[in-house]
């Protein structure tokens, strides 16, 4: 017991702990009466929980874990087990703390026993505490399985992965469904990418107890569909990022919540579509296509169609396109725009409108000035000649003798790989009949077009 007001050291904690382990010693097990087991001392272990959250990014809490270990160890004389539990590893909770990582030596040494989940552990925590079925459900989804074995082996492959990810067998199917055999690795990826980006690095882990938490809110969501337990019913991206949203960027996720108002011929797809695109960009060894969209995205093993999906999933990204929430990539590969690189995109964009528009303008200008330009009389008629007029690379004036070639001020500004000399040395040559006329720089008349 601690008196009020009275201050508790690390050193007085360890102190008083080794105490009452002397005590049971001398008295024996006091609750079952049972005599004292010289060759089986007692040992009482202290349990420290969810230290990365009491760590942060804080130094001084790493360091007074170490003081606590340390006080322990030489206090305690093995009387003493220290346990730390934590959402991350040892060494991942000090590389946070980067002021401290060369102290991760002296840190980890007090630790002998590290015990950290595989993949393949949290994948048997979620089959045996979430996923686990009813014996008298068993005959039923194996028989689905054989049902719609071709529809499921489909669905199960992730196109645009080039990572090897776990083959759909009816084993798989039983003890993951509505989860697909994919799933648990795909999802502690997108976990591990998305922590990496986030502010506070600790609401998003890749461990068994943010897996646990997001499957249990998926199943337990009423919108989800999975309470009544229908089979085919599956689990899609859109549904993972619902769980995951409240520790994602602010930035990016008001961009998502606020695409129902801000979409031009908004449908409901368009915001699945771009939760999707989002987790599934963040993982490196993914090319997201509409074809990857619409195996992460489908629903109902009976009721949607993967093609037809696809179809729609595509319109989708061109409606997104249009609204500059999304580009594409190479090879039919989506990128979702997140906050500075949206803020950057729609800049260039910016700026490539004003310079189209600038050009317009001017060649409806040049349009006027050379409006007279149309025929040429030689010697007072002794020959016309009818002159193709051309302003800044596009036809004005059709014609077929003589072809007049005329640059403005800003198509010359603009334009890249216009080059004076190569027009001299070399393209005048190659063209005899055209008579280049290249105007003088003006700052006055690009100003007057920008006011305009």
């Amino acid at each position: 017991m601690v008196d009020r007001g009275q201050r508790l050291t690390v050193s007085d904690l360890a102190r008083r702990l080794v105490d009452y382990v002397d005590n049971l010693s001398v008295a024996g097990d006091g609750s079952t009466g049972s005599p004292r087991r010289p060759e089986r001392p007692p040992r009482l272990a202290f349990v420290m929980d969810e230290m990365g959250q009491f760590i942060g990014t804080d130094g001084q809490k790493l360091l007074e874990l170490q003081s606590i270990a340390e006080e322990f160890a030489t206090k305690g004389r093995g009387k003493l087990w220290l346990i730390v539990t934590a959402q991350a590893r040892l060494h991942e909770l000090i590389a946070g703390v980067k002021a401290l990582e060369a102290d991760f030596g002296k840190i980890g040494d007090r630790f002998d026993t590290r015990l950290a989940l595989t993949a393949e552990d949290v994948e048997k925590v979620l089959e045996g505490r979430i996923l686990k079925k009813r014996d008298e459900r068993m005959p039923d989804i194996q028989a689905f399985y054989h049902d719609h074995e071709g529809a499921l082996a489909v669905l199960s492959t992730l196109p645009g992965a080039s990572r090897d990810l776990p083959d759909m067998t009816v084993d798989r199917f039983t003890a993951n469904t509505p989860f697909l055999p994919y799933h648990p690795t795909l999802i502690q990826a997108i976990f591990a990418s998305v922590k990496s980006a986030t502010a506070t690095g600790f609401g998003i882990n890749p461990e068994v107890r943010s897996m646990i938490g997001m499957a249990q809110g998926v199943l337990s969501n009423p919108a989800n569909g999975f309470i009544l337990g229908r089979l085919g019913r599956m689990v899609s991206m859109d549904m993972v990022y619902d769980q995951i949203a409240v520790d994602l960027q602010p930035q990016d996720k008001r961009e998502i919540e606020g695409l129902p108002q801000q979409l031009p011929g908004y449908r409901e797809l368009d915001q699945r579509v771009l939760k999707a695109l989002y987790l599934l960009q963040a993982v490196p060894w993914i090319a997201v296509t509409a074809e990857t969209l619409a195996h992460a995205l489908l629903r109902d093993v009976r009721a949607e169609d993967l093609n037809g999906l696809r179809d729609e999933i595509q319109a989708s990204l061109e409606r997104l396109r249009a609204a500059r929430y999304v580009v594409p990539k190479e090879e039919g590969v989506w990128e979702f725009l997140t906050g500075t690189k949206k803020s950057f995109e729609e800049e260039v964009a910016g700026v490539t409108v004003r310079q189209i528009d600038l050009r317009r303008e001017v060649r409806k200008a040049l349009a006027e000035v050379l409006r007279p330009v149309g025929k040429l009389n030689y010697k007072d008629g002794l020959r016309t000649f009818d002159v193709v007029v051309r302003g800044d690379g596009e036809e004005l004036q059709s014609g077929q003798d003589i072809v007049l070639e005329v640059y403005s001020p800003l198509y010359v500004e603009l334009e890249d790989g216009f080059s004076l000399e190569n027009l001299e040395q070399i393209e005048s040559f190659a063209h005899p009949d055209t008579v280049y006329w290249v105007a003088a720089e003006s700052p006055e008349l690009t100003q007057h077009h920008l006011e305009g």
